[in-house]
């Protein structure tokens, strides 16, 4: 694995850790069972001895910040920093003066007493209130000034359906809606006004002339959500593209604060000729 200095997370294997542990207790995994968990998915590299020394480092520094030092792990790491051989590893003499350093600080810290255990923020998955088959339309009141031409069109927003991604926390899913996206010149009041929009495209493949047309809307919060956001209800109807391509299960993603752009940005490639 890469690394580009001397310090404990100057190493892909040092930041790696300490976010994969971070992120277990953000999930709400008990300390036992995100220490459990890192030493089953890490044991091939702590069995490696040119990597297992970043690994450990970065472990038992990030438990002792966070009040959750297991012994065994205090141990095996001040061996491992009394192993180094500094002077093999590293070529400079400057680095060796640094790697130095970094060990015997990192040793004064393991053998300081370590403080309470932190507190930890336990991630709290996101569930939209949408479901498939809705209809939403927004007005586009100030767009970018670069496509100001669309202001006073209407952006109108059909959830096909509901997935869960982690976006945020690995391996806890935020519900989230995957939709497709359409503009019309004058404001939508009924289903029937729909027929006929052409869907938003994000990406176009000149060879195979197929176009991606689905997004997934990646927001964990209503926080960012328009206010002009209003539910026209529900279709069963709805006629999707005959020429779009597969796509991944995410598909395109946008967000509240660019997708009026986005949208737009969207509507003009899809009416682009090849």
């Amino acid at each position: 694995m890469g690394a580009w200095g001397t310090g404990i997370y100057q190493n892909d294997m040092g930041i790696e850790v300490k976010d994969d542990y971070k992120n277990k207790l953000r999930a709400g995994k008990t300390d036992e069972v995100a220490y459990a968990e890192i030493m089953q998915e890490y044991r091939a590299i702590i069995a490696d001895e040119d990597d297992k020394t970043d690994v450990i480092l970065a472990l038992a520094d990030t438990m002792w910040n966070l009040g959750r030092l297991k012994a065994e792990v205090k141990e095996k790491a001040l061996s491992l920093i009394e192993e180094e051989c500094v002077e093999e590893k590293w070529d400079s003499q400057k680095d060796i003066i640094r790697r130095k350093k970094v060990l015997e600080t990192l040793k004064k810290k393991l053998l300081s007493e370590m403080g309470e255990k932190k507190k930890i923020s336990i991630h709290k998955p996101y569930v939209t209130s949408w479901n498939p088959g809705d209809i939403y339309t927004m007005e586009i009141v100030a767009p970018p000034e670069t496509v100001a031409e669309y202001k006073g069109w209407y952006i109108v927003i059909y959830v096909k359906e509901i997935k869960g991604f982690d976006f945020v926390v690995p391996g806890v899913d935020d519900i989230c809606p995957s939709v497709y996206i359409m503009l019309s010149p004058k404001e939508v009041k009924s289903m029937e006004d729909i027929t006929g929009l052409n869907c938003c495209c994000s990406v176009r493949d000149a060879q195979t002339r197929k176009k991606r047309y689905q997004y997934t809307i990646a927001e964990t919060s209503d926080r960012r959500k328009p206010k002009n956001l209003n539910y026209l209800g529900r279709c069963d109807c709805f006629k999707y593209p005959v020429d779009e391509e597969e796509y991944d299960e995410m598909g395109s993603l946008i967000m509240w604060n660019d997708f009026v752009e986005d949208s737009i940005e969207g509507y003009k490639l899809s009416m682009r000729t090849w």
